[in-house]
Order: structure tokens, then C-alpha cells, then sequence
């Protein structure tokens, strides 16, 4: 499998959609996240003197929020079935992040995943089956997939700068990521079941 079908793998989707994920990886930061197909979006803000998740309603009204906690909550990412938000927090340990999932109709929140150095962004395979994650501490870290019904975690790939969001392709089979060594940032795709990864667009 060459470059060129790894490319056109991800070119498969539709434009707009990859346009707004392009504009998300330039600017190297999202506010929040919307979810696809209906009028709401999740975001992180500061309530009471810590960051909270909140839903807000794009055609109006006043935002929820969805982990009223003492502790700090950021990075929601929507499951593509928009039943559940997976996000970072440390309300189990102040001086540590991990990653929790929410089930945004009943509020049960459970744990997923810990790690000594901390967690940044998430994003969700179109089945909805693997989450994959950033952890790592400084301007780099390591992408992993949590398989979601079996709890089992695999590391993807290494160097992956922090901020930049990790992208699925529509199949599922790939997944582009950035990474950032001194002042070079290139963006690569991995082929998840084997782990095998491409250069796509290199600084």
C-alpha cells in the first residue's frame, strides 16, 4: 500500500469536514468540539475557578454543565453515537490528569485510562469503538488506542506534538497525527492495525 491510497483514504470525506479539522491542526487548539449531525457542541470554561465541560444549544439558549466538579475537566470528546463524552480530569488526584468518559443522559462518569505524565486531546473511531488518546508531558508525547468494550490499550505512535489533534480516516484504518521536533511539525498517518505509518505532509 502506497502513499497515494493512504491519501486518498483520508481525501475520501467530505470537504467541508476536512477543512474545518485543517484549520483545527493549523491553529493547534479547539475550543470544544461539535457533534455531528445535530446543534449542540461540548466546550471547556472556567466556572467558579476551575473548567468545567458544558453543552451549549448552537440555535440558543443557556449552556449546561454537563461535570460540575471541584476538580478541573477539559479536552470533551463526542462518541460518534453522541451518547458519551470522553475528557480529562484530575478529581482523582489533583497533581494528576486521567481520562474519564461521561454518559451524557445519565451523568455516570467512569474512569478509563491513568497516566504518570498526563493526557491532551481524544478522538473517537467512526464505529465508536477505539478512543484514541494523547499522553505524554512537555511539547511531545505518545498516542495510544483504548479499545473501548475491552478496557486493552496499544501504543500508536511516538513524538506526537501535544495540542494538534489526531484525526481518523472515514474507514477507520488510519490515523493522522502531528509531530514536532525542534521547529519542524510534519503530519503523518498510521495505519492502525499494524502500526505502519506514512509521512503525508512534511515542514
Amino acid at each position: 500500500m502506497g502513499v497515494r491510497r493512504v491519501i486518498a483514504g483520508f481525501m475520501s470525506c467530505a470537504v467541508v469536514g476536512w477543512a474545518l479539522i485543517a484549520a483545527l491542526i493549523l491553529a493547534g487548539r479547539a475550543v470544544g468540539q461539535a457533534l455531528p449531525g445535530r446543534h449542540v457542541f461540548a466546550f471547556t470554561a472556567w466556572e467558579s475557578g476551575t473548567r468545567d465541560i458544558f453543552l451549549q444549544d448552537v440555535r440558543g439558549g443557556l449552556p449546561i454543565n454537563l461535570t460540575r466538579h471541584p476538580a478541573d475537566d477539559q479536552y470533551p470528546a463526542w462518541s460518534p453515537d453522541g451518547r458519551h463524552l470522553a475528557f480529562v480530569s484530575n478529581r482523582e488526584n489533583l497533581d494528576r490528569d486521567d481520562l474519564y468518559l461521561l454518559d451524557v443522559d445519565t451523568g455516570e462518569v467512569r474512569l478509563l485510562a491513568t497516566a504518570e505524565d498526563g493526557f491532551g486531546f481524544s478522538a473517537w473511531s467512526p464505529d465508536g469503538r477505539t478512543l484514541a488518546y494523547w499522553a505524554g508531558w512537555g511539547p511531545s508525547g505518545t498516542v495510544y488506542a483504548l479499545d473501548i468494550p475491552t478496557g486493552q490499550t496499544r501504543q500508536l505512535a511516538a513524538d506526537v506534538a501535544a495540542f494538534y489533534p489526531v484525526v481518523w480516516s472515514p474507514d477507520g484504518q488510519w490515523l493522522a497525527y502531528t509531530t514536532v521536533r525542534d521547529i519542524q511539525r510534519d503530519i503523518f498517518a498510521v495505519e492502525v492495525a499494524t502500526g505502519q505509518r506514512w509521512l503525508l505532509v512534511f515542514d
